[in-house]
């Protein structure tokens, strides 16, 4: 088994790679983690569109149950959609946060979302008219127009190596 583990430098004979081939291999992974990362990136035409179909679901959360049922199962719908779309166009699916920068945004993005969605809900519970439900709705549309962008370019940096 061991035999197996030989390193790359023992194939060639115990030739340990000069500097200039260490420098080329390291440009060459460089270059690899700027075309991941300019690949991982979403279009301009992403977040908006996951801000109109969450922020219609978040303000149908004050009205009656059908209402909220639609706009609820259509955002997951077209959320799974876009993600689809996504991966086929840029052959990249990032699901979770690339490390702490990232993590960083998307916790704030997830936070902000869900106090949106807090805010709708007890607005129907509160006897106020449902109208007031388009604040928590532009406060998670404004939330993914302005934060998943940041969340994006974090995981961009992060791909390709740099700092946090």
């Amino acid at each position: 088994m061991l035999a197996d583990m030989e390193s790359h430098s023992d194939e060639e004979g115990g030739r340990r790679p000069s500097p200039e081939d260490a420098r080329e291999t390291l440009g060459r992974l460089e270059a690899d983690g700027a075309e991941l990362a300019r690949r991982a990136s979403t279009p301009g035409w992403y977040y908006p569109a996951v801000g109109v179909l969450v922020a219609p679901a978040v303000g149908a959360l004050s009205q009656p149950g059908p209402v909220s049922i639609f706009f609820t199962s259509l955002a997951i719908f077209g959320s799974g959609l876009l993600a689809g779309i996504l991966r086929r166009r840029t052959g990249v699916a990032v699901s979770r946060p690339t490390g702490p920068r990232s993590r960083r945004e998307f916790v704030r993005l997830v936070v902000l979302v869900a106090i949106a969605f807090a805010a709708a809900l007890a607005i129907s519970f509160l006897p106020i008219s449902a109208w007031w439900a388009v604040l928590p709705a532009a406060l998670a549309l404004a939330a993914i127009l302005l934060l998943g962008p940041r969340y994006d370019a974090a995981i961009g940096v992060e791909i390709a190596g740099g700092a946090a």
